[in-house]
């Protein structure tokens, strides 16, 4: 059940979803060194630039960027850097997240045990859907 949430929740987000993760960056060792976003802060290529396509998407649509400002005007390198969400403040919308998903759809044998060791649980996990989001949350 919780895999179907999430599935909902990353190929149909809500606009307001998907504006938590606008300039969140993430490691791409395979890309290279050219920094990534979740969805990119840049008003001029919001989707090409982004890899949750998905959220970008849906924030086009909506009108907004996550920024409060419309997608067709133009922000400075240096307004986009101010738009960046900061990590500790992207790490805690993810932990509460995480939180309430685990106290939702986990039993108590798992939760006891996502409880004890979330590295283990996660790492135990046969599924692709909580492998992603445990790659996602580890850096």
């Amino acid at each position: 059940m919780a895999e179907r949430v999430f599935e909902s929740f990353s190929t149909h987000p809500a606009a307001i979803d998907a504006a938590m993760f606008v300039g969140c960056q993430v490691e791409d060792a395979v890309g290279g060194a050219e920094k990534r976003y979740i969805i990119s802060p840049n008003v001029n290529d919001p989707i090409e630039r982004s890899v949750w396509r998905a959220g970008a998407l849906a924030l086009q649509k909506s009108g907004k960027n996550g920024t409060g400002r419309r997608p067709d005007s133009v922000a400075s390198t240096k307004e986009a850097d101010s738009i960046t969400m900061n990590s500790v403040g992207s790490r805690i919308v993810l932990e509460k997240l995480e939180k309430r998903i685990v106290e939702t759809f986990l039993d108590g044998k798992k939760r006891r045990k996502y409880e004890r060791d979330r590295d283990a649980f996660f790492q135990d996990s046969k599924s692709k859907l909580a492998k992603a989001w445990y790659k996602l949350t580890a850096a």
